[in-house]
């Protein structure tokens, strides 16, 4: 225990140290906060890309069913007309 003459230098040691430890503290949580945002917006991200790849294939599909009714048009139309 410090002497009584050199408490007040105790004291603001203690208090630095103290203030020192609430920064650290502060930054932790605030590095944590950081995470956790950051993972949120990855998995929304991830969501919103799955969603883009998702309506590709559907309009690849669309657009693959579409050619082959075109196709499936033109050879009966170029059968009629060679009749």
């Amino acid at each position: 225990m410090p002497t009584i003459c050199s408490y007040p230098m105790y004291l603001e040691g203690v208090l630095r140290a103290h203030h020192h430890h609430r920064r650290v503290a502060w930054l932790f949580v605030l590095a944590q906060q950081s995470r956790r945002a950051a993972e949120a917006e990855t998995r929304r991200q991830t969501t919103l890309l799955i969603q883009e790849i998702d309506a590709h294939k559907r309009t690849d599909a669309e657009l693959q069913r579409a050619k082959e009714v075109a196709e499936s048009a033109n050879l009966a139309k170029s059968g009629m007309s060679s009749d």
